[in-house]
């Protein structure tokens, strides 16, 4: 239907003139949108986006105002906002890199020509975050799911989203299955990729942030939270333990609330000490036998523990 000279030079020229509204499509595409066929009988797969988000909306349609120069076809479906456009704009981006049909059974397509460009990288992974992204309690995820047998290619795209972050000093965690589930189309495997770095998070919310106001409030409120918090080397709560049990005897609730730290850290600490010998317990009281304060927790035996 189209030449493919024609498809390969406007391509070109998308990247080259507008590179960063490309690579954010493209980051949609990879999320709610897709490049499929929106009825069984129709012949050729159109460009489509689909969400129930206003600003996500606004998004996607203004950067391929700037590319298209034409507005889409507006459908609605169950408070969900569908944007189509023509099977050109189909064809074009699955020319730029994005993965033409059912994407959890094709598998997912990484653009390698944002390589080359840092803000395209950006532009493309805060796109894919506000569709498929989540933030947690001190996390950020991406989940994404796939055909049983198309296992390696979401893998392959996750290595690349991965190496993607690393380029904004985001360090990721490593890639785990977080279920497995069975349709009519076949058995699904789902992949989660997470940030839970507290400096990899602050380096997200800094250099790439979220458009969706929701997901944005939760990076801003753990943001916040590391910011005014700092954080107290283990040794030095190590050190603290021990000056309090030489003033007296105390169970391990006594010593958390003392130190306004979980229970769960304290007794970690409490049962190193007595694997070493350092402490005592009677009852539920923990006791100190020795005669003066110790200054420099190292020469307790510690290593890395």
């Amino acid at each position: 239907m189209f030449k493919e000279n024609f498809i390969k030079k406007l391509s070109e020229k998308i990247k080259t003139k507008n590179p960063k509204e490309a690579a954010s499509i493209l980051g949609s595409l990879a999320g709610d949108g897709s490049v499929i066929k929106r009825k069984e009988y129709e012949l050729v797969s159109c460009l489509m986006y689909v969400n129930k988000n206003f600003k996500l909306i606004q998004n996607f349609k203004r950067n391929m105002l700037l590319i298209a120069k034409e507005s889409p076809s507006v459908y609605h479906h169950n408070n969900a906002v569908i944007l189509q456009w023509r099977p050109l704009w189909g064809k074009v981006f699955v020319n730029l890199g994005a993965t033409a049909g059912n994407k959890n059974i094709n598998g997912l397509n990484f653009p390698k020509w944002i390589w080359k460009n840092k803000d395209s990288q950006k532009e493309y992974i805060r796109s894919l975050f506000d569709d498929e992204g989540s933030v947690g309690y001190y996390c950020i995820s991406l989940s994404l799911s796939i055909l049983e047998s198309k296992t390696d290619n979401l893998k392959t795209f996750l290595c690349n989203i991965e190496k993607c972050l690393k380029n904004f000093e985001i360090i990721c965690g490593k890639i785990k299955i977080t279920k497995r589930y069975k349709t009519q189309l076949g058995n699904f495997i789902e992949f989660r990729l997470s940030i839970t770095n507290r400096t990899s998070i602050k380096s997200f919310y800094k250099n790439i942030g979220f458009l969706y106001n929701e997901k944005f409030n939760k990076l801003k409120k753990i943001f916040e939270s590391y910011k005014y918090k700092e954080r107290i080397p283990i040794l030095v709560t190590r050190n603290n333990i021990i000056k309090l049990l030489c003033q007296g005897d105390m169970t391990r609730y006594e010593l958390a609330s003392a130190l306004n730290k979980h229970v769960d850290l304290i007794n970690r600490q409490l049962y190193l000490f007595e694997r070493k010998n350092i402490i005592l317990k009677k009852g539920r009281k923990y006791i100190y036998p020795g005669k003066s304060f110790i200054t420099q927790p190292i020469l307790w035996g510690f290593k890395n523990e």
